[in-house]
């Protein structure tokens, strides 16, 4: 998790917080939220959807990759 914070320059208290969140509702996040994490704020219009669903596919796999797979044993 540490690795996506970094790489994608996102606040880790809030990230943190969208992945509880993810895991207590099973609601995928919306790219507007994680848009809202970066620490360098959101990117323009034309990238915001290309860079939004790169860090919702990122979270998605970390939680289906340490989260589930840990209860999938």
């Amino acid at each position: 998790m540490q690795e996506l914070i970094k790489t994608e320059n996102l606040l880790e208290e809030d990230t943190e917080k969208l992945i509880e969140n993810y895991l207590f509702t099973e609601r995928e996040p919306l790219r507007k939220e994680v848009l809202s994490f970066r620490a360098d704020g959101r990117p323009s219009v034309l990238k915001s959807k290309e860079i939004g669903d790169r860090i919702l596919n990122k979270i998605v796999g970390f939680v289906d990759t340490f989260v589930n797979g840990i209860t999938g044993l």
